[in-house]
């Protein structure tokens, strides 16, 4: 990129230093358009005009696409029309765009302006008016002069020749006529009156087809669309209007202002006061609003034309203006954090309803809540926001709290740092009134009174803003007496009262606005914002001085093409003939290079770069923000701050880096320079390679960079892997076959660049196409983001060293095609799962945006052996951060494998154990027969550090993948946010060479054991519609405690009405995974059982790994322990909850035999009866059978202390006996022959 100025910066600690001001910009303040009136078209419908009677201005945009409001983009010009009409209702142009026409309420006239620059509002210069109240007078016959007119719609016949007026008082239409074309001033009197009251009794708008056919009125009262229409041979002649019909448009404005067609009567648009927006409509027949269908609503924009107040929220990416003229808090999202110039509207919150003089706002310290103060109601109003610094969310007004005895003339507000003191800046005594709250931010303190003041009175008679320092020891008040900003030092952070604060300095503002009313400073204090009424804007200055000097540079920065600085006025002292750390700091630098600033002369200083850039996306690459910081030991006769152009602007320069190693391996037809005969190999590391022509790698081969040239291709074999510690230029084409896969190892930045693509097959394994998987993509379209169908290609025949894959076909119908040409993926399932708790469903594959490592869900094309999909575009490499928000607010994000090789997954929930739980969820797709959700069969597999655990499935669990510690390419996966929240990070250090198939988290993949932690896995199975429902859970003895540890246990997302988990001390939660103690044959471990109907249970040994012991499950309902080592154990269930009846341990407990005595209770078998006798009153006797099922129940109403029951029509076989007495309960096992 060329290069024309930079400017330096001065070193100094100016933070806060309101003495270095200088002012950088201004912008003027947008607003919602609260009384919208008229609308218009130009220059073939790419430019949209809006008027309104709240903000008196035009506005104009410009459309990318002509007469579509989806591409409006934000204002472009406006023109205030104040001077002329203080209540305009509606806009309209001639022809040509060369003159403009409105009419007004406050004049009852029309105003007609000339553009100097068609269709371009800010060139408009007043040219005369029309006075229609005048003309209907002197038509009236019996003139009413209290009746007074007032002209709303206007338009003109085809030519120019013809005007006609809307009247809203009268609601009739006149006709005039203009003896030359469009000039309003040669209007003669009234041609024609059609009285439209048996219509419209609040008549606005009149608007004409193209041929004069047929006449158009909206109004206020009817809520619709009233036409009329004209014989032929009378077009245009409202003496031959018939009144035709009506058409309603109350559904979406039930108060429209004005409305206009596109140039062929193919679209209507509608403007109103009930949303204070635009309604778009199509009509597939033109001008038949029977043929009609809505498009959609658009926000009408204006301006603030009285700010009061700004604000930012905690980081600097929304402002807030108060304004008075329309009495709204105007919200502004910023895209670059505090710089005003990047503000778009949001969103505009109307507050007339609680102080119709605002004043003064300011948050609470997260942003939950805002306080307006202003003069009307000389309170303090105090709202709720559902959402932290959204205007769009819920905001509830909580109340309001009178200071009137106080102050009553409010003009600013803030709290301290904990909001257990508020302060008022007011009028009335010129002073800061100062309230001490019982709580941060409990405004019921304010009924006790102020606890003191502090007058101001001294610097300034009308003050209207004031904010403080970051840690309060700074006070600035702005005021209109002075137009300055007047600051104060206090001894004590935000103490007013204690030691009255010092006054420092008054810096003015005047030259930018001389009447200030509002001031704000950065998150840091390096820069500062007033809002003001003199030029109804924001004003931005720096805290440091920003001058340009002269500097040249021919063409991008690199060690070839350096930067000149020259300095006039002075020359450049460095004792070494190059600048040291003590006279210049260069801030900024991209990683991996060091500037050096050297002396070509006493006035010529030139910079250069050493080392290498750790990140290039691109070859001229743009670097924000690189800051020359000098101190007075750089020159030799002027202190730093002296010294004109020696105080500074941040810029934007462009660098050129250096690609690659000096020493190269090249292929051009053949290779040279490699250590196996000239070929690349794995001992390359220290080398770069550089691809000249077509050729293909079949040996692992790391090198130090690589640069494939544009036009050529670069095939890796299958199995191969290539691994780049430092820079890939991608110019040509890089081709991973089969499993092979590229590493790059360095650290930081993404180190990545060029236009050339990588090109990856990996295969999905659904087999149905109602079944859906979760992916992501190891390439983006442009470097930085993707879109689903700019990277997803059709891998139906498999990647090769030559071919193109084909675009996928993407399809609104319900399923997914394998056998169109090429392959057909439903639009219907695609969906996306980023920092939220719920789905974002149908997204449009080709405009919705990924950033890497962001997943996505797709449901198959029905191939049954799987579909292969061919990934396209530039590889990712480097960091990636994704934000997630604490548990309950952002909750869960669906991620993946950003890179063209495996991750592990180990130690990404490791190095992110912070943002997230530790838990990562696959899910695994049934054999789904439908698209209901609530029928899929698919379940969630989960995976902790060192311990995977598989989903539950249908079958005997033979073949499930159990999560390993590698993640595939293109694999999605769940996270969940922790209770903190934060950000969650992808870094080439988690990437590893892993030699599998490119196929996806799928059954019948190999098991992988990692690591040599015992882990028990247990089963649980039960019939469900003729088919076995598996449900596994893993248990890991890791030295551990037995309540939950984070990072350990992975949370059970699919806990069925049938079902088994493990249970955790102090939790109520279901887990698949836990972490416990160390083994020992004494542990018990709870499990957690359901099931919505009476039915048989099994439970299993699914595997132990690295443990040798017996396992038993632990009945405590029946007390009997079996051993499940090896053999499976069936239990029939009531339907029920059982939290605390089953237990795995890893010893047995002998039962007594029969006719021991238990707890005083003795049980005797004999004679084909049972005998129980207790010392205690018994109370009932339960048998059960050796499944759990109860055979009989024999309650005790006499309390008798002996019970006889009869076994003779009992089965031989073991019983379990349970005897509650007064003490408790018992329980014995018995044998029945």
């Amino acid at each position: 990129m060329s290069f024309y100025g930079q400017s330096l910066s001065y070193s100094g600690t100016d933070l806060f230093n309101i003495s270095t001001a200088t002012f950088a910009k201004s912008v003027t303040i947008f607003s919602e358009e609260s009384s919208p009136t008229g609308l218009a078209f130009g220059d073939s419908g790419t430019k949209f005009y809006t008027v309104g009677s709240a903000g008196d201005h035009v506005i104009q945009h410009n459309l990318s696409v002509a007469y579509d409001l989806s591409t409006i983009n934000e204002i472009d010009s406006y023109f205030n029309v104040e001077a002329q009409e203080t209540a305009p209702q509606d806009i309209t142009f001639n022809n040509t765009g060369s003159k403009m026409y409105i009419t007004g309420d406050s004049g009852n006239d029309i105003t007609e302006y000339s553009l100097s620059t068609n269709w371009d509002v800010s060139s408009a210069t007043f040219n005369s008016t029309f006075d229609f109240e005048a003309a209907v007078f002197a038509f009236d016959a019996l003139p009413d002069p209290n009746n007074a007119q007032r002209p709303n719609g206007m338009t003109f016949n085809d030519d120019g020749f013809k005007m006609y007026i809307t009247d809203r008082n009268k609601d009739n239409v006149y006709e005039f006529d203009l003896s030359s074309a469009y000039d309003i001033s040669t209007t003669s009197a009234v041609e024609n009156v059609l009285d439209i009251s048996g219509q419209e009794l609040n008549a606005r708008s009149v608007v004409f087809n193209n041929d004069g056919s047929e006449m158009y009125i909206t109004g206020n009262s009817g809520d619709d669309i009233n036409i009329y229409t004209f014989s032929s041979g009378n077009e245009y002649d409202l003496s031959d209007a018939t009144f035709s019909s009506n058409h309603s448009i109350s559904a979406q404005e039930t108060a429209p202002q004005g409305m206009v067609f596109n140039n062929d009567g193919s679209k209507y648009y509608i403007i109103g006061s009930n949303g204070d927006d635009v309604d778009e409509y199509d009509l597939s027949t033109n001008y038949d609003f029977s043929s009609e269908s809505y498009i959609g609503s658009y926000i009408i924009q204006s301006f603030e034309t009285l700010p009061q107040d700004i604000l930012f929220n905690n980081n600097g990416t929304k402002m807030y203006v108060v304004g008075d003229s329309q009495n709204k808090i105007n919200q502004h999202s910023l895209s670059s954090p505090y710089d005003i110039s990047t503000a778009v509207i949001d969103i505009s919150y109307n507050i007339t309803s609680q102080e119709s003089q605002p004043r003064g706002m300011v948050f609470n310290n997260d942003g939950s809540k805002f306080y307006i103060t202003g003069t009307n109601g000389d309170e303090v109003n105090e709202y709720l926001l559902s959402e932290p610094y959204k205007l769009e969310s819920m905001v509830t007004h909580l109340g309001a709290f009178d200071i009137s005895l106080d102050e009553n003339n409010s003009s600013s507000i803030a709290f301290n740092n904990d909001g257990t003191l508020l302060f008022i800046l007011g009028n009335t005594g010129n002073d800061v009134t100062v309230y001490t709250l019982s709580s941060g931010y409990d405004l019921t303190g304010i009924a006790s009174g102020p606890t003191g003041t502090f007058s101001v009175s001294a610097q300034d008679t009308a003050p209207l803003g004031m904010t403080f320092n970051n840690d309060g020891t700074s006070l600035y008040v702005i005021g209109n007496s002075g137009n300055d900003i007047n600051e104060y030092s206090l001894n004590s952070a935000y103490d007013l009262l204690s030691v009255a604060p010092t006054f420092v300095q008054n810096i003015s503002v005047s030259s930018e606005d001389d009447l200030p009313t509002g001031i704000i400073f950065n998150d840091t204090g390096s820069k500062f914002f007033i809002s003001g009424n003199r030029g109804n804007d924001i004003n931005e200055y720096y805290t440091l001085k920003y001058n340009e000097i002269s500097a040249s540079n021919n063409g991008t920065i690199d060690n070839t093409n350096s930067l000149i600085i020259t300095l006039t006025d002075d020359t450049f002292f460095a004792s070494s003939g190059t600048f040291s750390d003590t006279e210049v700091t260069i801030s900024n630098v991209p990683e991996g290079l060091t500037a050096v600033l050297t002396l070509n002369s006493n006035t010529e200083a030139e910079l250069t770069f050493t080392g290498k850039a750790n990140s290039h996306i691109d070859s001229d690459e743009v670097v924000a923000n690189l800051s020359f910081t000098f101190t007075d030991a750089a020159f030799t006769t002027s202190n730093a701050v002296d010294v004109k152009g020696a105080v500074g602007y941040n810029d934007i320069l462009g660098f050129d880096y250096i690609e690659c190693s000096e020493t190269e391996i090249v292929y051009n037809g053949g290779w040279t320079g490699g250590s196996n005969a000239g070929v690349p190999d794995n001992t390359d590391s220290s080398l770069g390679i550089r691809v000249q022509g077509d050729i293909t790698i079949t040996a692992n081969t790391n090198c130090d960079c690589l640069n494939v040239e544009s036009g050529q291709t670069l095939t890796i074999a299958d199995g191969v892997e290539l691994t780049v510690v430092n820079a890939l230029e991608l110019d040509g084409d890089l081709r991973l076959l089969g499993s092979a896969q590229l590493m790059q190892t360095h650290t930081n930045t993404k180190n990545a660049s060029g236009s050339g693509n990588l090109y990856k097959d990996v295969t999905g394994t659904l087999s149905n196409v109602f079944q859906t998987g979760y992916w992501t993509s190891p390439v983006t379209t442009d470097g930085l983001t993707y879109n689903i169908a700019g990277v997803l290609k059709d891998g139906t025949t498999p990647l090769a060293a030559t071919g193109t894959p084909s675009d996928i076909i993407f399809s609104a119908d319900l399923d997914g095609d394998d056998g169109t040409s090429p392959i057909t993926l439903s639009t219907r399932w695609l969906s996306k799962f980023i920092n939220s708790g719920a789905w974002t469903t149908q997204i449009d594959e080709s405009s919705e945006l990924f950033s890497p490592g962001e997943g996505f869900s797709k449901k198959s094309t029905g191939a049954v052996s799987g579909q292969n999909y061919t990934f396209v575009g530039r590889p990712n490499d480097g960091d990636y951060e994704h934000t997630i928000d604490a548990f309950g607010s952002g909750t869960w994000s669906l991620l993946g494998n950003p890179y063209p090789s495996p991750i592990d997954i180990d130690i990404f929930t490791t190095e992110n154990s912070t943002a997230i739980t530790g838990t990562i969820y696959f899910y695994e797709a049934g054999n789904d027969t439908d698209h209901y959700n609530s029928n899929y069969l698919g379940g969630y597999a989960s995976r902790v550090a060192g311990v995977g655990n598989s989903a539950s499935s249908l079958g005997d669990g033979t073949g499930l993948k159990v999560p390993g510690q590698y993640v595939g390419v293109g694999q999605g996966f769940f996270v969940e946010a922790s209770g903190t929240g934060g950000t969650i990070n992808f870094n080439n250090n988690t990437q590893r060479a892993f030699n599998t198939p490119n196929v996806f988290f799928s059954k019948n993949q190999s098991k992988e054991n990692t690591s040599n932690i015992p882990i028990l896995r247990i089963g649980f199975e039960f019939l469900y519609n003729e088919e076995i429902y598996h449900r596994p859970v893993s248990v890991a003895f890791r030295g551990l405690t037995n309540n939950f540890d984070k990072g350990f246990e992975a949370e059970m997302w699919d806990y069925k009405s049938t079902d088994m988990a493990l249970a955790i001390k102090e939790s109520d939660l279901p887990f698949s995974i836990t972490g416990i103690e160390d083994f020992n044959d004494s542990i018990m471990i709870p499990l957690k059982v359901q099931t919505d109907a009476t039915r048989e249970v099994t439970f299993k040994i699914d595997e132990i790994l690295n443990l040798s012991t017996n396992v038993f499950l632990y009945d405590t309902l029946t007390q009997v322990y079996y051993n499940i080592t090896t053999e499976k154990v069936v239990v029939n269930l009531d339907l029920g909850v059982y939290n605390n009846r089953f237990f795995i341990t890893f010893k047995e407990t002998v039962l007594n035999t029969e006719d021991n005595k238990l707890n005083e209770v003795s049980i005797v078998n004999k004679n084909k009866q049972l005998l129980i006798f207790s010392n205690d009153l018994l109370d009932e006797v339960l048998i059960y059978n050796i499944l759990g099922q109860k055979v009989t129940d024999v309650k005790n109403p006499k309390s008798l202390s002996e019970i006889k029951i009869n076994t003779a029509s009992f089965q031989k076989g073991i019983y379990i006996v349970k005897v509650k007495n007064l003490i408790g309960s018992f329980t014995k096992k018995i044998i029945i022959n």
